[in-house]
């Protein structure tokens, strides 16, 4: 259920891919005019086709923000004030928090995945996912060997890890970022270039409320990933902002925050 959250938040102007349904951008077909020396010297133009996708999503101002579920059948904290202590209903392990705001709204709370959505700047989050993998299946399933493989791939810029401690649980941050000439690795991308992170997938066989979840990095976006060692599963938060231009006051924002919070 990829970014289903913020794929419904932003419609279809949003950064990465999901796996009940990809959001799509219409693609763009209006020709660039470049002028190229001719033999003679003298200029010449003709026209040259710009890319079909942009390079990073632009951010929409006509979404609802109203708190509102994402349908009957989902759970939601909705609009979230300030100094209130929440705590999650279906995700797990519950966890409580507080926001410093009311900037925040949550539109859905699902078995996988549990996400604030910024009323301010809308497209940016921050995420929770539990049971976080690579998308390289041949990667381990530890925070050790995710933050190793997300450090080694060619298609990133990343900060070295650092220990982190969220809740009562460790593990290490870093930060994340799509590298100048990067090569998309899902084909569903709405932007030029998506990368592919991480992935979850319900471990309860025979679930009949599976979900499944995965988070790529799109574009000009910066997200601040945290890794800790939950319980039989490797918990991940993705400090996201969508076009970047937000990242260290969104960064700020979740510093205020972290001490509030508390995985049970």
């Amino acid at each position: 259920m990829a970014r289903l959250i913020e794929m419904l938040l932003v419609a279809a102007l949003v950064a990465a891919c999901q796996s009940t349904g990809t959001a799509t951008i219409a693609p763009t077909t209006a020709a660039a005019t470049a002028s190229t020396p001719a033999s003679n010297g003298a200029p010449t133009t003709g026209p040259t086709t710009a890319p079909t996708k942009p390079v990073t999503v632009p951010r929409v101002a006509d979404v609802p923000l109203d708190g509102t579920c994402e349908d009957e059948n989902v759970s939601c904290l909705g609009a979230l004030e300030p100094g209130t202590t929440y705590a999650t209903k279906v995700w797990e392990p519950t966890m409580s928090f507080k926001v410093q705001s009311s900037d925040w709204v949550n539109v859905a709370d699902l078995g996988g995945d549990f996400g604030l959505l910024s009323k301010r700047d809308i497209g940016d989050a921050i995420m929770f996912f539990r049971d976080a993998r690579s998308v390289d299946t041949s990667v381990g399933a530890t925070v050790t060997d995710i933050a190793a493989w997300l450090a080694t791939n060619d298609e990133l810029t990343v900060t070295p890890f650092v220990p982190a401690q969220i809740g009562g649980l460790t593990g290490v941050m870093l930060d994340i970022r799509t590298r100048p000439g990067a090569t998309s690795t899902d084909p569903t991308c709405p932007v030029q270039v998506c990368v592919q992170l991480l992935r979850g997938d319900d471990p309860v066989p025979n679930d009949p409320y599976q979900w499944h979840w995965d988070w790529s990095n799109a574009g000009t976006e910066v997200q601040r990933l945290y890794l800790l060692h939950g319980k039989d599963t490797v918990i991940a938060i993705f400090v996201d902002s969508l076009d970047g231009l937000t990242f260290d006051g969104l960064t700020t924002t979740f510093d205020e925050m972290k001490p509030t919070i508390t995985f049970g």
